[in-house]
């Protein structure tokens, strides 16, 4: 039997973290719920999967980081939602790093890429761009990782499709999409 593609799927913050909360929405959870619409979608497309939290619980970030370079997996993903100061800000960011080792950045860049280009396709949000970051679960880990941010809880536009269930499983194919694109032109 071919040995499965693994893949990482990290849901930001849970537990007393709560990452970014406006009015009811509260972002731990919104993570949470996109991550596992993206990990659904990966198994029924015959992915191995391993989610660094399945439930509303602290994970510190050296133990996600621990948990991606332990799991020999092929990439990893990590969940976001945005916040700003202005209530004007508003549109998709992917993050990697631009790390030491050529091969590595590379194939971090080339999954951000591919990631924003799907999920454009299919959410027709607005894109902040590709940038490059200096967080510690796409810094510290040895596989390409990205981190997605997947719009602002701050802007009301965005904070009314954020509070769909369809949006966050569309946002999730856009990011299914994205890793098999990837996968498939074998930029890893």
């Amino acid at each position: 039997e071919v040995a499965k593609t693994k893949i990482i799927v990290d849901p930001g913050h849970g537990g007393d973290d709560f990452g970014t909360k406006v009015g009811t929405v509260i972002e731990k959870i919104v993570n949470l719920k996109t991550s596992e619409y993206v990990a659904a979608l990966l198994k029924k497309n015959g992915y191995d999967v391993q989610m660094t939290r399945k439930k509303d619980v602290y994970v510190s970030l050296a133990d996600r980081v621990e948990i991606a370079n332990r799991s020999k997996a092929s990439l990893m993903v990590s969940i976001h939602f945005n916040a700003a100061q202005s209530k004007d800000a508003e549109g998709l960011e992917i993050f990697y790093y631009k790390d030491p080792v050529q091969q590595r950045k590379t194939s971090s860049k080339n999954l951000a890429d591919a990631v924003m280009k799907k999920v454009l396709d299919i959410t027709k949000a607005r894109s902040r761009g590709v940038k490059s970051g200096n967080f510690c679960v796409i810094r510290d880990t040895t596989i390409p990782a990205i981190l997605v941010e997947g719009g602002f809880l701050t802007n009301e536009r965005e904070l009314e499709k954020i509070r769909q269930d369809q949006y966050l499983k569309s946002l999730a194919q856009g990011i299914v999409d994205g890793i098999e694109a990837y996968l498939k032109v074998g930029l890893k």
